[in-house]
């Protein structure tokens, strides 16, 4: 019923913006924060999407679908102390929320994007890395068979 890669897509879309103001990466997620942490802290600051599911509910001839996004922020710290303007990942996943937090991204059917949660996900100074999750939720309503 719901192509992910597709509201992942607008999602990306959304937040290109980023990347006019230092964000190196913002792309689907596929594992990018696996690996040796050289390699992995290259691409930061960094953004990336990630389907986190969908719950579908029979209402009489219509189905509900409520989809969740994990957006996940990375950067080399918590809160740098440079003078950039996204600098540290707190910074990032603020921006992030200014820039999906109840905005009407996914288009008809779907309703305006809402933050659900956001937490630490990684946290190693001495290794240069900061990885905050926001999960990110929408509803539909789709006619069966349509």
């Amino acid at each position: 019923m719901v192509d992910f890669s597709v509201l992942e897509e607008k999602i990306i879309q959304s937040l290109s913006e980023l990347k006019n103001e230092g964000i190196r990466t913002c792309e689907s997620y596929s594992g990018q924060l696996e690996g040796k942490i050289p390699e992995v802290t290259k691409r930061f600051p960094a953004v990336y999407v990630m389907c986190d599911g969908a719950k579908y509910t029979q209402r009489n001839q219509l189905t509900e679908s409520e989809v969740s996004f994990l957006i996940l922020c990375a950067d080399r710290s918590l809160r740098a102390k440079s003078k950039e303007a996204l600098a540290g990942v707190s910074s990032l996943v603020r921006r992030v929320r200014e820039l999906l937090h109840g905005k009407r991204i996914l288009g008809d059917p779907f309703t305006p994007l809402f933050v659900q949660e956001e937490k630490v996900l990684v946290f190693e100074p001495e290794l240069g890395v900061a990885v905050f999750s926001a999960r990110y939720f929408s509803k539909a309503m789709f006619r069966i068979g349509g």
